[in-house]
């Protein structure tokens, strides 16, 4: 099971700023990675800290990957940290993040570790437009209110303009 840094493997892709393009990216980005895991096999847990002013904890399934949302107070880094400490089979995890304190956390258990951007290089296939648009494999009009509410997008309190 790949045990991924969510927000670190999407800003991999689409830089720091963080605006209402956020939610099809990150659902295309849960495709590729459902896609990749299917065709190795596997499965992935993609952990999400929580966003200011939007705590709703919870995990999603998506075939091959569950998302995972982190109560206000745990971070992702946090999460994946404890999650290699206190698993004992080392063969049970490949951690994805760049952020060297939970990438050595894992290595240090002897966990394999991949950075993001390595990661993110997997993903894509020959031939793809890593900034083009991903094939239909979408979510239904609820799960994309979900994920709104979820980065805080669109709502009438939402001041930003669709900016998280």
């Amino acid at each position: 099971m790949y045990i991924i840094d969510g927000y670190n493997l999407l800003f991999a892709k689409r830089g720091p700023s963080v605006g209402a393009g956020i939610v099809p990216e990150f659902n295309a980005l849960v495709g590729r990675v459902g896609r990749f895991c299917r065709e190795r096999g596997t499965t992935a847990r993609i952990y999400l800290d929580p966003l200011k002013g939007a705590n709703y904890p919870g995990t999603q399934r998506f075939a091959e990957v569950e998302v995972v949302r982190l109560p206000t107070g745990v971070s992702a880094d946090r999460a994946i940290q404890d999650l290699v400490a206190e698993t004992r089979d080392t063969k049970a995890y490949t951690v994805v993040s760049s952020d060297r304190e939970v990438a050595g956390a894992a290595e240090k258990r002897g966990f394999a570790a991949v950075k993001s951007e390595k990661f993110l290089a997997e993903l894509t296939e020959p031939g793809d437009d890593p900034e083009g648009p991903e094939k239909s494999q979408g979510i239904s009009s609820v799960d994309a209110e979900s994920w709104m509410k979820i980065f805080g997008i669109g709502g009438q309190d939402d001041e930003t303009g669709g900016a998280v």
